[in-house]
Formats: C-alpha cells, structure tokens, sequence
C-alpha cells in the first residue's frame, strides 16, 4: 500500500498509509495529515486517480516542492519521490512495482516506419533526456545503501558468533 514516510531533519516523524482518494496535508487539525509550522493551514492535497498518486499545492505561501522542484499544477508522484513541505520531508512509497520498473525506464520513441523494420527513415528519431535526481533523493538512496550494507555486515557477525 502507497504511503508517506514523514521526517523532520533527521528523525522520523510518522509513517501515514494512503488509503483515501484525497488527503490533505496541512497545519489545520481538520487535516488528514497536520505538521507543525511552517506549513500552511491547507497545505496540499495528495489525490489518487486509478492506480497513481499526484499531489497539488493548495495556494500555500511557501510553496510544495517535490524533489527539489516547486510544483505549480498537479504533479504525478513515483516510488521515493521527496515532497518537501516547510521543514518536513515526506517520503512517497509504494510497492507497486509497476511504479518502480516505470520509474527507471527511459523511453525512446522511434520515427513513424510503415514497413516495420528497424531501419532507419528520413525523419529524425525523438531524442531522450533524462532529468537528475535531486541532491536529496541521492543523498536518500546513498544513506539506503550505506544501511543496507550496515545490515550485511551485522548479519555476517552475527552468523559468524554463532558458529563459535
């Protein structure tokens, strides 16, 4: 199940399952989810539509970045995206490996060719860019794998002490 993992500097907060169609994310007690200041009132909305997630800024004064990036309409979110909202850093999760394998694919669309080969024809193919992670969302999946690691390595002790 899709969920926000929330953290405030260094330390986690909560984890918040989404399982509405919409959840708002604000300083509001009405809100589904409600963080300290300096998030606006009504912050932003977390809407899923079918089998994905987008998330909008609801007019707030600072503004809903996703990873790195303000957003400024709608914005479809994918398996470790970062929302920053004020001080708060929320973590969008999904186990849906679709997203995932989705997430990682670089698509190149190739010219129109009627006979159906992969011959090249006059026009041009569409050129493939690929935008960089944020300094965030690396910075998240070096520490995953520096814990990954700490793990193997506390398991591979821990088998070594029991066969002593």
């Amino acid at each position: 199940m899709p969920k926000l993992i929330i953290s405030l500097g260094n330390s986690l907060v909560n984890e918040y399952p989404l399982t509405q169609e919409n959840t708002t994310v604000g300083r509001n007690s009405d809100n589904d989810i409600v963080l300290e200041n300096p998030a606006s009132g009504h912050h932003a909305r977390i809407v899923k539509s079918a089998n994905q997630y987008s998330i909008e800024d609801l007019g707030s004064t600072n503004g809903t970045m996703v990873n790195g990036q303000k957003i400024t309409q709608p914005r479809v979110l994918t398996a470790g995206d970062v929302i920053t909202i004020g001080r708060h850093e929320l973590r969008f999760e999904s186990d849906n490996a679709q997203s995932v394998a989705l997430e990682k694919t670089v698509f190149v669309r190739m010219a129109n060719n009627p006979t159906g080969s992969a011959a090249p024809t006059t026009n041009p193919p569409a050129t493939a860019t690929k935008t960089e992670p944020s300094s965030n969302t690396m910075g998240i999946k070096m520490l995953d794998g520096v814990v990954l690691v700490l793990v193997v390595i506390v398991a591979a002790y821990l088998g070594w002490k029991m066969g002593n």
